[in-house]
């Protein structure tokens, strides 16, 4: 499984939010599974930017 940075998910997140790319174009785009782009903009929906966060990066203080 690939790791992504929080800047990656956020980009893909914004993309597919913004309404400048559909969903499946910012899947190819970012060659993330579609489950896991729906599970960032359902995290990012209800918690902001943190839930994109890695455990470690989440528990620090921005």
């Amino acid at each position: 499984m690939a790791k992504y940075s929080a800047e990656t998910k956020l980009e893909a997140v914004k993309a597919y939010l913004d309404g400048v790319e559909s969903y499946k174009d910012v899947t190819k785009q970012y060659k993330v599974d579609p489950t896991m782009l729906r599970e960032w903009v359902l995290r990012y929906q209800e918690h902001g930017y943190r839930a994109l966060l890695s455990t470690c990066e989440w528990r620090m203080p921005i």
